[in-house]
């Protein structure tokens, strides 16, 4: 109905007074930006028993209720009335338009790209020091009979010097104290990562965190004292702790929605090239005095020059929006990684879904203050989320996948193979790398959790297959060897599937903006605690357990495919208050729905002639929408 049919239906029934009315003067009831849980109810002029005059409201609120009518209707649906309530005026869940530019671009990638080479470096940091141990620390292997394989000086010549001996006396108990810091700095950067990430913005905090693996990469290469690596060695596992929080943080808030499930495989994907790259290069540098220095320290260049390209990339919006409450900000970050201008839609659902009206984020909101995001951690309704991120991440960890790259060269010297030990390494880390890329396309489209079943249940099955191959190691040790490379092949192609990126995209999903990087961080934490407990425990459980080592860790799988199967809820296409709120958003709709339909017209006061919305709104500010019943 236009507005010129508006004054005709007024004049010829109830209202004598002319209607002079312009379309600059009628402003939509559907544009004020007021939520939608309170509503004032204006009478209709036909169960009004006295003729009211509204000269600008009830004109206006037929005119969106013609036009909401209007815009409703489909082909092969009949019209309806004017005067009934529409129903989606009656339900608190709307489906949400379909926003332009939500596909990939030539900056998405590139954004990808540059922030991967930090998880690139976490997976070259964390499985480096498998190969090259002999070299390392003074040591020889062994083959199944006991003969060296390399030989090389035990004792450290006097002729080198203090800094670049030809390698570092240490026992087994010092080796594990090496391995396990690194996990040690993992828990630091983590705890730590998500507050400085807060405090000055995810791209400048990753471009302070190379540094930390600038001054790893010296400290390993460049000296010979066991005091001095170790610490190389934790810089390393910090400046990783700090990629592992703020790397996923930041896909989770840049990428659009759709391809949320794709981005967030990339971090994991990166940290498994970087598995691979280590045990390639393993193969030709794990020797003295300079191949292992050359393994340690020749990936120095990364961090140079990913400091040098991250100038280039957008901050997240949500961080301008919700840290910097920065609308303005925000709004230019969106348009340059979705290279449109046409990011208001995106940008005003990316407030709804972070439960933020728009009316809150502007120059003057208050901002919430840390004891404040402390205690909102401990809202009821994130329990769930927070135990299910929890849980995973302590699955992911404590199922043994570490130990099966920072050990696998020994497994399989352990299973007769010798020298081509260092090259089923590498073929482990390439399969790695295939099945991590093979879950890409699929897990926007099956779901996090069928994944997560499937996955832990081939890795659950492989292994059991490794216990009984070395249960019975001693009676066939050829073909058995062979078929312990086939279950570790098989566990890790589970594992890169599944337990290795979901974890993380799960965690980013869930939690709102406003506790996000605290949770996250508590995640982070957890998840190196529990790779610490089991780099420490390991050399332990293989000396005592021997051939059944890896029992504890088939264990942990099976527990974890329960909790999966009885405990894990879906995330994908979920936001992020329909998770945080799983059964008090729909009581809370529902009662919503009931108030508003309880509302008694009659019972509102008269509406006197010439009242404006304008006046109605300041008369009833607790009521803070206008519609037509």
């Amino acid at each position: 109905m236009t507005i010129e049919d508006a004054k005709q239906v007024t004049q010829e029934t109830m209202y004598p007074i002319p209607l002079d009315l312009d379309e600059e003067e009628v402003t939509p009831a559907s544009s004020l930006s007021v939520p939608t849980s309170e509503r004032l109810s204006i009478n209709d002029t036909n169960s009004s028993p006295e003729p009211a005059v509204v000269q600008e409201g009830l004109d206006d609120a037929r005119c969106s209720d013609d036009l909401s009518n209007e815009k409703s209707t489909e082909p092969g649906q009949p019209d309806q009335d004017p005067k009934d309530p529409l129903p989606e005026e009656s339900s608190s869940v709307e489906k949400e338009p379909a926003l332009p530019n939500q596909g990939w671009n030539i900056t998405v990638v590139f954004v990808c790209l540059i922030f991967c080479l930090s998880a690139l470096q976490n997976g070259y940091l964390s499985s480096v020091i498998n190969s090259p141990r002999s070299a390392v620390q003074c040591g020889d292997w062994t083959d199944a009979d006991g003969n060296p394989i390399t030989e090389h000086p035990v004792a450290v010549p006097a002729s080198y010097p203090g800094f670049m001996k030809e390698c570092i006396p240490m026992n087994d108990v010092e080796w594990a104290v090496m391995v396990a810091l690194f996990t040690i700095g993992g828990l630091i950067g983590g705890l730590s990562g998500g507050f400085f990430a807060d405090l000055i913005g995810r791209r400048q905090f990753l471009w302070i965190n190379n540094i930390f693996f600038m001054i790893a990469y010296f400290l390993m290469s460049c000296f010979s004292e066991f005091y001095v690596i170790i610490f190389g060695r934790l810089f390393a596992g910090i400046a990783s702790g700090i990629t592992t929080i703020v790397v996923p943080m930041y896909f989770a808030e840049m990428c659009p929605i759709r391809l949320i499930g794709s981005v967030g495989v990339f971090p994991q994907l990166a940290a498994t090239v970087g598995i691979l790259v280590s045990a390639c290069m393993s193969i030709g540098l794990s020797t003295r005095p300079v191949g292992w220095r050359v393994l340690f320290g020749w990936l120095f260049i990364a961090p140079i020059i990913q400091m040098c390209l991250l100038p280039f990339c957008p901050e997240s919006p949500k961080w301008y929006l919700f840290k910097r409450k920065n609308e303005d900000m925000a709004e230019r970050s969106l348009q340059r990684l979705r290279r449109s201008n046409d990011v208001k839609e995106e940008l005003l659902q990316l407030k709804e879904k972070e439960g933020v009206a728009a009316k809150d984020v502007d120059a003057n909101a208050i901002q919430t203050t840390r004891l404040q995001r402390f205690r909102a951690m401990f809202r009821k309704n994130l329990i769930r989320p927070f135990i299910v991120a929890i849980g995973l991440q302590m699955i992911q960890q404590l199922c043994g996948v570490n130990v099966v790259f920072s050990y696998s060269t020994s497994f399989f010297v352990s299973a007769g193979l010798g020298n081509v030990a260092t090259i089923c390494s590498a073929i482990v880390a390439l399969i790695n790398v295939i099945a991590t890329i093979a879950v890409v396309p699929v897990i926007d489209r099956v779901g996090r959790k069928t994944i997560l079943i499937i996955g832990e249940s081939i890795c659950l099955f492989f292994f059991v297959l490794l216990v009984f191959c070395f249960i019975f190691l001693d009676y066939s040790p050829k073909p058995l060897g062979i078929v312990s490379v086939i279950g570790v092949i098989g566990f890790v192609i589970g594992f890169a599937a599944s337990l290795g990126p979901i974890p993380w995209i799960v965690a980013a999903e869930m939690f709102p903006a406003d506790v996000k990087p605290m949770l996250m961080g508590i995640c982070i934490a957890v998840n190196w605690l529990c790779n610490f407990v089991v780099q420490v425990s390991f050399p332990s459980l293989q000396s005592s357990l021997r051939q059944y080592v890896f029992i504890p860790y088939a264990v942990v799988l099976l527990i974890g495919l329960i909790f999966t199967i009885f405990f894990v809820f879906e995330t994908r296409g979920r936001s992020v208050a329909d998770m945080s709120k799983p059964n008090e958003a729909q009581s809370d709709a529902q009662a919503e729905a009931d108030n508003v339909e309880k509302t008694n017209p009659s019972e509102e006061e008269p509406v006197v002639e010439g009242t404006t919305v304008k006046d109605i709104l300041e008369a009833h500010p607790e009521n803070e929408e206008i519609s037509c019943v």
